[in-house]
């Protein structure tokens, strides 16, 4: 596909002194190896009219949308790329088509005319991007680094006596497979994608992360360890001695492994709550009953206490009258 020389962009937009342009990476990488972009080319409607974009309305559907406070006329184009490296050399520009394009620009400027911005070559924007992926048993991890190129000069923006920013506007997005994490110069969007900022006067250094975990792999493990369990119990059951036929000596014959370790299984888990049932049953009427004689016992004792007490009263009543007879009789 034809993609816009960035520096003949450049020179249009400075001849136009302000928010000419618009440029948009959406861009997907996929666990399989393979990546795609979706570009989107928008000018200014200050200066645009769907007259001036005849050309472009040709083969592309123009479409009008907002970006900040500034409407833009443009359209969009999706490439498919089947290895992270062709995607690379898409999105990086080499130093002789830098050169090249440096050149087709000046001589632009110079002639005071505005490159058609669907020159043949490179975007540009980037001066290196890497993405890489690595493997391991349970988790799949991506990384994502680049360095972009200095779209705008500086001193060209303060000879316009405008922003860098107003030159030129680039939005850059970013999907990997898996939860982004550790982003560098921007942020993560509500979508999941990582939206870098980009200062089209400086080179812009953007990185990021993410990691899927290999259900596959874990679902595998999960398999192998039940099945290392359901031998297990079986080596152990056959440690018993017990036959099918009730004898000894192992198992004879074929046997349904694994339905025999479930059985196993099933009636231990029924014989441990029958077990459970029984004991806190007797535990209950053992408590019952220590309740019940305690409680009897206890009225016992407070009925022979209080026996006691009234026989000790009447004795000391009765030896309390005799003394008083004595003392009566000796006086």
């Amino acid at each position: 596909m034809k993609r816009i020389s960035i520096a003949a962009a450049v020179a249009a937009a400075a001849m136009l002194l302000s928010g000419c342009m618009h440029i948009g990476y959406d861009v997907e990488v996929r666990d399989n190896g393979t990546a795609s972009v979706e570009y989107t080319f928008g000018y200014s409607k200050e200066y645009f009219s769907e007259e001036d974009l005849e050309e472009e309305a040709e083969d592309h559907e123009l479409i009008t949308y907002t970006l900040g406070d500034k409407e833009y006329l443009g359209y969009t184009e999706k490439e498919d790329f089947d290895s992270y490296q062709k995607l690379a050399d898409a999105m990086i520009l080499t130093e002789s088509e830098a050169a090249e394009a440096e050149e087709e620009a000046e001589e632009a400027e110079a002639e005071n005319e505005m490159e058609s911005p669907e020159e043949e070559g490179e975007s540009g924007m980037f001066k290196s991007w890497s993405i890489v992926q690595k493997k391991s048993f349970f988790t799949t991890s991506y990384t994502f680094d680049a360095v972009t190129t200095q779209a705008v000069d500086p001193t060209q923006a303060e000879e316009y006596e405008v922003s860098p920013s107003d030159m030129m506007a680039v939005t850059f997005k970013l999907k990997m497979p898996g939860t982004m994490k550790n982003v560098t110069g921007g942020t993560v969007g509500t979508d999941g994608k990582a939206e870098f900022t980009f200062d089209v006067s400086a080179e812009n250094t953007f990185h990021a992360e993410s990691s899927v975990l290999n259900t596959t792999n874990l679902i595998i493990c999960a398999v192998v360890v039940l099945a290392v369990v359901i031998v297990l119990v079986v080596l152990l059951t056959r440690k018993k001695g017990t036959t099918p036929d009730g004898g000894s000596g192992g198992y004879s014959g074929p046997i349904d492994y694994g339905t025999q370790a479930a059985n196993n299984a099933q009636n231990f888990a029924s014989q441990t709550a029958s077990d459970a049932q029984n004991f806190a049953s007797q535990a209950a009427s053992d408590a019952q009953n220590f309740a019940s004689q305690a409680a009897s016992e206890m009225q016992s004792f407070g009925t022979q206490a209080a026996g006691e007490v009234q026989d000790a009263a009447a004795q000391i009543t009765d030896e309390a009258k005799n003394i008083a007879d004595d003392v009566n009789n000796t006086l």
